[in-house]
């Protein structure tokens, strides 16, 4: 029905933590100050998504670092963005949010099919390193991976769940074993076929990442090349 609180209540019972999204929630849209404090002092809230997809919907770092200072002044609870669009020389993500999570996913493409994983891999090196680059080191970045197969009919997510799992359990390794997941469940969106709800193979992907052990890689970004007249971080 709605009522965070209820959820927050349910959560914990069920030994959970949430998040919770700020740009919705009616409450939260009204009076932002009343609401983070009816809810902050929660057992099971431990973080706030300030701005969904920032960049992808056109905040400016500016616009990023006012709502971080605002939710700064009301919170000490994690605060964090999801996002995966980049530009890899013009300054677009704040770095001032405490995490990151990089929302890259299996893609659509036209080539053979044998060719898709590498095309992925590319993607996902591409939006999770530049970001990275552009949010510093204080920041954890944090790969995203899609749980979830769309319709024949888009143009953009793949609609393979094999291309998907495979694709998805190399992405989540990047950050050391740390990795959150996209569960689209259909619901909101008719587009989407497949999801952990009905699907057996992103339910047993699930369960692997849920398993991964704890790993030590190390991820560096080195750019090179490139102008542009907008370059503002090089």
């Amino acid at each position: 029905d709605g009522n965070v609180k209820d959820v927050l209540n349910n959560a914990m019972s069920a030994g959970l933590k949430v998040s919770l999204g700020i740009e919705q929630y009616p409450a939260a849209k009204a009076d932002l100050s009343t609401w983070v404090k009816s809810v902050d002092n929660y057992p099971a809230l431990w973080a706030y998504s300030v701005i969904d997809e920032p960049v992808s919907r056109g905040f400016t770092v500016a616009d990023q670092d006012a709502k971080i200072a605002t939710m700064r002044s009301l919170t000490k609870k994690t605060l964090f963005t999801v996002d995966w669009k980049n530009n890899a020389f013009e300054q677009k993500y704040s770095k001032n949010y405490d995490m990151v999570l990089v929302n890259s996913y299996s893609m659509k493409y036209t080539t053979d099919a044998s060719t898709w994983f590498q095309e992925d891999l590319k993607k996902f090196r591409g939006d999770f390193g530049v970001i990275k680059s552009q949010v510093g080191t204080n920041v954890r970045v944090i790969p995203c991976v899609s749980m979830f197969s769309f319709t024949n009919t888009a143009n953009f997510f793949s609609t393979n769940v094999d291309q998907i799992v495979k694709s998805s359990e190399y992405f989540a390794k990047v950050s050391n074993g740390d990795y959150a997941a996209f569960v689209w469940d259909g619901e909101a969106d008719n587009q989407i076929t497949g999801s952990v709800r009905d699907t057996p193979k992103f339910q047993d992907l699930s369960v692997r990442l849920s398993k991964q052990p704890r790993l030590q890689f190390k991820t560096d970004v080195i750019k090179f090349g490139g102008f542009n007249d907008v370059q503002t971080d090089w």
